[in-house]
């Protein structure tokens, strides 16, 4: 696995018109951070939305990624979801063989899943209590050595601390630019305890 700097925004990015909550110039230097650390084959993503931060987990190396994303407000089935799931459809494309899509709930995708082994798992879906606790489990019911979580205030740290602190701990905090109450919204890379942590955190021993 190789990971790169992110450089430059990279065309593709308005020739497919991706966009999202994510923006390169701002965050893609923090998942190339994690991609360093991690070194990871197989990516789990929960939170597609437009396809800002699929775009750059596949650029940005040349892991492989699954992205889960029900399409539809989960809560209130009248509000409009702005998602963009035909993005998905132009990802495939673009890097063939590296991207898989699946337009469901996250709570209802483990059978899909099943068998599948992942090194990292990135946390953005949905954040009330239920599909936050869920995803947080679903790192732990998948054997997923390493979580980074996006938007870690309000709900996502209240649910982590407390109740999965004894399964993760922070190794890396990204303060992104977007502000809550006047306060960056952190990204944080998670480590799981009872996976082995060799001395160089990411090397090939420490999955």
């Amino acid at each position: 696995m190789t990971a790169s700097l992110p450089g430059p925004k990279p065309v593709f990015f308005d020739i497919l018109n991706i966009d999202g909550c994510l923006k390169w110039e701002n965050d893609a230097v923090f998942l190339a951070d994690a991609l360093q650390i991690v070194q990871p084959r197989n990516i789990l993503e929960t939170g597609f939305f437009m396809g800002a931060s699929s775009s750059m987990w596949l650029h940005l190396s040349d892991a492989t990624l699954t992205s889960v994303d029900p399409m539809v407000n989960l809560y209130d089935p009248t509000v409009k979801h702005d998602g963009r799931p035909e993005n998905a459809e132009k990802l495939k494309a673009h890097f063939p063989g590296r991207f898989t899509f699946l337009q469901k709930d996250s709570r209802a995708v483990r059978p899909d899943l099943a068998g599948q082994k992942f090194d990292l798992m990135f946390i953005d879906g949905d954040h009330w209590d239920t599909g936050i606790r869920n995803d947080f489990q679903l790192a732990i019911d998948l054997d997923i050595p390493w979580v980074l979580v996006d938007d870690f205030v309000t709900n996502v740290l209240d649910i982590y601390q407390r109740e999965f602190t004894s399964e993760f701990f922070p190794v890396r905090i990204y303060p992104r630019k977007d502000l809550f109450q006047g306060q960056p919204i952190p990204i944080v890379l998670l480590r799981r305890f009872n996976h082995k942590i060799s001395a160089q955190l990411g090397g090939a021993d420490a999955r």
